[in-house]
Formats: structure tokens, sequence, C-alpha cells
């Protein structure tokens, strides 16, 4: 699927009259009408894109202490925001990937009536969910999340050394009460399935991120980097779409040429039966803006 880029995306920063800064981490996306909000895996903070206006988006502050400039420390440190979500009941919530013991916060933002996150949001503890999962899946590393008709599913990524690509699952309802409530737990879980998404490059395909579609199908990158680690990233290696049948079946899945690393998807059906593929690119260095690409599948 070739894919072209739309945008570069940065933001001013919130203090009056502050220096425009990139998202330079993106790492997970959700669209809302004509807007595209963006998580960046090595930040609190939440950013807004307007599709229609090609200037700065808009940058929502978490509240959050500011992490280290040292690239390493901030690694560290980073709280590890992989996975953003549009939930019914209206609000954006962001996940982290429950890689390391310090990696189980998510952050909570409702929505004003213009269709922007109220600040500061309300904190999520998704420890008790990622305990159980961490028993059930080697090298935790949830890197994406989507509704999906009645279910919440999050993706697991496959890249530490004995671990597996795998869909969890979660029942919405009781994801979205446990959530407001300021906690998400094993209550709503469903079930896990594992899947193998091949290679790029010689390397496997892992899960970065997915969207659902109305009809009960879930679309997903997948991204191909070496190292074996779910913390140091190794050389890219490609990058793939596909799609997962309402049944849990893999229908498809095709190479991203150019190839970048998705990390971040919304998925919107257009005239045609095809679908507009909005993606979020990491763009691996922290003074360069991530890209925002455009596909059609």
């Amino acid at each position: 699927m070739h894919v072209s880029r739309l945008r570069e995306l940065d933001v001013f920063d919130p203090v009056e009259g502050g220096p425009m800064r990139p998202i330079a981490a993106a790492s997970g996306a959700v669209r809302v009408g004509d807007r595209v909000f963006v998580v960046a895996d090595d930040a609190h903070d939440l950013a807004g894109f307007d599709l229609g206006q090609p200037g700065p988006g808009r940058l929502f502050a978490a509240g959050r202490p500011a992490l280290p400039e040292d690239p390493a420390e901030r690694k560290r440190h980073k709280p590890d925001l992989e996975a953003l979500v549009h939930l019914p009941d209206g609000a954006l919530v962001a996940m982290a990937s429950g890689s390391s013991p310090d990696r189980n916060e998510g952050l909570r933002w409702a929505l004003d009536r213009e269709g922007w996150p109220v600040v500061p949001p309300r904190a999520v503890d998704l420890e008790p969910l990622h305990r159980e999962l961490g028993e059930r899946l080697a090298d935790l590393n949830l890197e994406g999340a989507a509704v999906v008709a009645d279910r919440l599913v999050l993706l697991q990524r496959g890249s530490g050394a004995d671990a597996v690509n795998a869909v969890v699952t979660l029942a919405l309802d009781a994801v979205v009460a446990e959530i407001a409530a300021g906690a998400l737990g094993t209550g709503a879980l469903v079930g896990v399935r594992e899947y193998d998404l091949g290679e790029a490059g010689g390397v496997p395909l892992c899960f970065s991120d997915g969207a659902g579609l109305a009809d009960g199908r879930l679309v997903f990158t997948a991204v191909a980097e070496g190292g074996g680690s779910t913390f140091h990233d190794g050389a890219f290696a490609g990058a793939a779409v596909g799609v997962i049948s309402a049944a849990g079946e893999l229908e498809s899945i095709e190479p991203i040429e150019p190839a970048a690393k998705v990390e971040g998807i919304t998925a919107t059906l257009v005239a045609g039966g095809r679908m507009e593929l909005l993606m979020v690119a990491d763009a691996d260095d922290p003074g360069t803006p991530s890209p925002l690409l455009r596909g059609l599948l």
C-alpha cells in the first residue's frame, strides 16, 4: 500500500508565546470528526490537529513533571503511552504499554462541547490488568488499542525474545465503567488470541496499533524491528498494514511503501468500498517531527 505524507506533527508550546516543537515519537492516533489526536511514547501530553488546517496543532498538557532531556534518561523514565482510544462515553484514553513496572498508567481526557480535551486528564491505574496479562503473555508490551463493535481490543507487540503477537479482547461496557472509575482490572477480560504476521526483511512483523470498523473488522499496523527486546529498539526493517475479520481471522497483510515505522492508525470507510487510513510514524529522532501519513486500502 502506497502512503503519502500529509503533514508534520508540530505543536505550539502551551506557554503563552512559547516556541513550536515537534511531536517526535508519535505512538497512537485516533480520529474524531475532522480532528486527529496523537500521543507520543516519550511524553505525557496529548496533541490535537485539525485536518483542514495546515498549521501547528494544539498541545494538551497532562500536568506531569517534565521528563529528562538526555535521551537515555528520558527513555528510562518515559511513560510509554503507546495506545490512544476514543471510548463511547466520549473520552480519549491514552494507555501505557505495561512493558516495565513503572509503565502502568493511563490518562483519560474528557472532551468539551467543542470537542477539545479538558485538562488536566484523570489518571487510570492499569496495573491490575497488566499483572494478569503478564502471566499470560511473555514480555508484555501493549502497543495499540481499538474499539471494535462491543469490544475493546489491545494489541500485544511480540518483539521480545519469547513474545508473541496477540489480540487481547475486553468487554467494552465494563471497560468504560472501570476506566471512568479510575482503574482497569481483569473483570472486563474476554480472551487472548495469538497471531503470526510474517516477516519484513527477515525480521518478524509485530503489531503496532489498530483501528476498528463498523462491520467488526480490525485494521492494524505492524512493524519489523530487530533487537529482540521490548525496551531496546533494533534496526527498522519494514512495516505493513493488515485486516483481521470480525471472526478473528487474518484476512490480509501487505507492505507499506515507502516504508515508515508506523505506530498509530485511524480507519474510515470511503467511496468504492475502500478505507482511508491516517497513520503516524515514529521519527526516531527527538528533533524531527513525526509525519502524518495517508493511504487507501
